[in-house]
């Protein structure tokens, strides 16, 4: 009798190793393109260090994320907002050139940044691979790592909806 229930139970763990194996057919990453909206030039030491933890909490423990910083003089010239106007009221259609990375890939997911811990501010545009933008604005909230991993959770729920490997 024991001998059978320990048979029947290496057969269910073989089973269930089986299914915890991640399939690779068609698979791939999820692409993000990550565009620091102030410049390093012009950008505090905590606003980077805000930018550079959030960019932490969106790889951590997530390998099928690969993640690119765009340079917002990029982003600009390839959007065609090269004045001053507030990329929080940019349109998909503005940034739709922004997300081809040439040679007939595109980022799945762009995602600007605008991190002001000093003013206690946090301004963020996802433009996800479903329709429509999504805009985060954080006021009054102190920017620690407990925030950050909350935006960061945030970004890849909206950029994980309409993927298609």
């Amino acid at each position: 009798m024991r001998s059978k229930i320990f048979r029947r139970a290496l057969l269910l763990a073989a089973a269930l190793s089986l299914l915890s194996q991640p399939s690779t057919a068609g698979q791939r990453e999820l692409e993000l393109g990550f565009v620091p909206m102030t410049a390093d030039a012009t950008a505090s030491d905590a606003a980077k260090t805000c930018l550079r933890q959030l960019e932490a909490a969106l790889k951590d423990n997530d390998s099928e994320i690969v993640l690119q910083r765009i340079p917002v003089s990029a982003l600009r010239k390839q959007a065609s907002k090269l004045g001053g106007d507030a990329f929080l009221s940019w349109t998909a259609a503005a940034l739709r050139p922004a997300k081809s990375r040439g040679g007939g890939t595109d980022f799945d997911t762009l995602i600007l940044v605008d991190c002001r811990p000093e003013s206690r501010q946090l301004d963020v545009l996802i433009d996800p691979a479903s329709e429509g933008l999504v805009r985060l604005e954080l006021r009054e909230l102190p920017l620690d790592r407990g925030t950050l991993t909350w935006v960061a959770d945030a970004i890849k729920s909206h950029a994980w909806n309409g993927f298609s490997p």
